[in-house]
């Protein structure tokens, strides 16, 4: 009896170990491969923009899986037009030839840089409005450490928290996040919910879309069973002298956020 062949391999063991010896042993994504060699096969690209094409399926792939799982909050319900990173590169190359072009020349910036991560191309969105999302129309590459500038750059609210919770709320608005966190003295992530106490004073940082109330706070599995203690007021109650005494209600919470009305935002 013959034995039934298997499936053959779409890249065999020999392809691959060409490519990651060529480009390190850390670039062995098997399904990019598989598109960067059909991709020469089928005359999509020349053989020199190979690990062009290999970078781009793995920026394509991780911005689909990132929002299909709503993995990061920056990709909460944000628009994509496609479904696979196949599609999604090849309407790249085929219809966006200055965005190609240019991620080419950021590849062997990055080939030069030794492959440091932040000479790395990533696909980014020029539009931040996530009905907009990722259309051929509102993508363009950037290298990851200018991604990360540009997230450092947004508009981020600082508040002094008084843990009582009947006292006036004092914040600053700052144009960009590392503006902020160097405020607080402090490099940490924004939205946590988290309060930091720094020199005796307690700080809370917020996005500007969280605080005004444009974007949920993001969700997080916290290590810790910290809780904070505050008093919020319920009422009031005249004493035995006749005067006025306010009555407060002890709350435990394990994190917080704020929300500015109409009313405070240009405070």
């Amino acid at each position: 009896m013959k034995k039934k062949k298997g499936r053959p391999y779409e890249l065999q063991p020999s392809e691959l170990e060409k490519f990651t010896s060529k480009y390190g042993d850390k670039n062995n994504k098997v399904r990019a491969w598989v598109f960067v060699k059909n991709s020469i096969k089928s005359g999509l690209i020349k053989e020199e923009t190979e690990f062009a094409a290999y970078l781009l399926y793995g920026s394509c792939e991780a911005r689909i899986n990132a929002i299909r799982y709503k993995a990061q909050k920056p990709y909460i319900d944000v628009y994509i037009d496609w479904s696979d990173s196949n599609s999604m590169c090849r309407d790249i190359i085929n219809h966006k030839p200055e965005f190609w072009k240019e991620w080419v020349v950021m590849t062997g910036k990055f080939i030069e840089s030794k492959q440091k991560l932040s000479a790395r191309p990533t696909v980014d969105r020029l539009s931040e409005d996530r009905s907009v999302g990722y259309r051929l129309e509102n993508i363009a590459p950037l290298t990851h450490s200018a991604n990360s500038s540009k997230a450092l750059s947004k508009s981020c609210y600082v508040f002094q928290i008084n843990f009582d919770l009947s006292g006036q709320k004092k914040f600053k608005r700052f144009q960009h996040k590392k503006e902020a966190l160097k405020f607080i003295g402090i490099n940490n992530k924004v939205d946590t919910g988290k309060i930091f106490e720094v020199d005796g004073k307690h700080y809370l940082i917020q996005s500007e879309a969280v605080t005004l109330g444009l974007e949920p706070m993001e969700e997080y599995n916290y290590e810790d069973d910290e809780e904070y203690t505050a008093w919020i007021p319920i009422g009031t109650i005249e004493d035995s002298n006749g005067e006025t005494r306010i009555i407060k209600q002890e709350i435990r919470f394990p994190y917080m956020s704020v929300i500015l009305t109409e009313q405070h935002k240009n405070t």
